[in-house]
């Protein structure tokens, strides 16, 4: 919030609403003990935020050490992380994590039976672990057993699963430590989905690459890609965001596009049917940013209010209720 402090909502299974109990959340709360917080994210069921002294402080599932603080224990309200003082980004998978940290390099933590730490072993790290080889990091993103680096020049690194082509490197070859994305250079950002991924360039465009299944490369068809392919119709892209199997993008325009599948109503054009190409939301106007869960989706908007779609059945769409919602409601404060 503008204030500093933190609201969250949904799912509490883990403890990963930060507020002690494991009851699910349909409408926001507010996670005590959190002041002054500049970013947060969230992953399948943990939860991070960085303090403006450059502490982090993490919280939820545990299991496969997805917190980083050394253990495999549950924590149902926020813990200090010590492995991450000083880090400018975290970026949440489903049961891993990577930090970008101040010197430019990148560390990574949790589960790592495909190699998503990069420190070319498949041990799993329960404290932030150096990823090898990765220098001049300008951003790091997270999949569902992969990661990327985006470093000088716009070039990019990934490792961890591939067998879907999501690393790009033209292979089903799985990476235990970094290797460059083929012929993809000059990228200002990258976002991960489930087993796929896509940067977006200077000119405002974006390729993808990888699972392609349910449509969520944006190319049109249903053939994977291990090397990046264009996604048509990006002009003016801001910002992306990738959920499991689908992706959404915000344009200049303020308007907002999803594409891949859509049978939790996460593509927001109050339907359930999946769309290999982008289709704008036309029920959303004015969103200022953009962010994807597995299943849902939320946007803010210029007016500080923000609006949610997509699955419901823990509360993430944060209505009050637990009902799946195919086009964009606004979340109840």
């Amino acid at each position: 919030m503008a204030d500093g402090t933190v609201r969250c909502w949904g799912s509490n299974l883990y403890g990963q609403i930060g507020d002690g109990s494991h009851a699910p959340h349909p409408r926001p709360v507010r996670v005590p003990g959190l002041t002054a917080v500049q970013f947060i994210a969230a992953g399948g069921s943990q939860t991070c935020a960085r303090h403006r002294d450059g502490t982090v402080r993490c919280w939820g599932n545990n299991h496969d050490g997805e917190l980083g603080d050394g253990s495999a224990t549950e924590r149902g309200s926020p813990t200090v992380i010590p492995g991450l003082q000083g880090a400018v980004q975290i970026a949440l998978g489903n049961d891993h994590g990577c930090a970008r940290m101040a010197d430019a390099t990148v560390r990574c933590w949790g589960f790592n039976g495909m190699g998503a730490i990069g420190d070319g072993t498949n041990d799993t790290r329960y404290v932030p672990t150096a990823v090898r080889g990765i220098t001049g990091a300008l951003q790091v993103a997270v999949g569902w057993g992969h990661s990327c680096a985006r470093v000088r020049e716009g070039t990019l690194f990934c490792w961890g699963n591939n067998d879907r082509g999501q690393l790009g490197d033209g292979t089903h070859t799985r990476r235990l430590s970094p290797v460059a994305v083929s012929e993809v250079r000059d990228t200002t950002d990258i976002v991960l989905g489930g087993t796929w991924s896509c940067a977006r360039f200077a000119q405002d465009t974006m390729q993808c690459w990888g699972n392609n299944h349910c449509g969520q490369l944006g190319c049109g068809g249903t053939t994977d890609h291990p090397l990046a392919t264009d996604a048509p119709g990006m002009a003016d892209l801001t910002q992306a965001g990738a959920g499991l199997e689908y992706a959404c993008a915000l344009h200049a325009d303020a308007t907002v596009n999803c594409w891949g599948n859509n049978d939790r109503g996460q593509l927001g054009d109050g339907s359930t049917r999946p769309r290999g190409i982008p289709r704008a939301i036309t029920a959303l106007a004015g969103a200022v940013e953009l962010a994807s869960g597995s299943h849902h989706a939320c946007a803010r908007l210029a007016g500080s209010d923000v609006r949610c779609w997509g699955a419901n059945d823990g509360g993430q769409i944060g209505d009050g209720g637990t009902v799946d919602r195919s086009s964009p409601v606004a979340v109840a404060w």
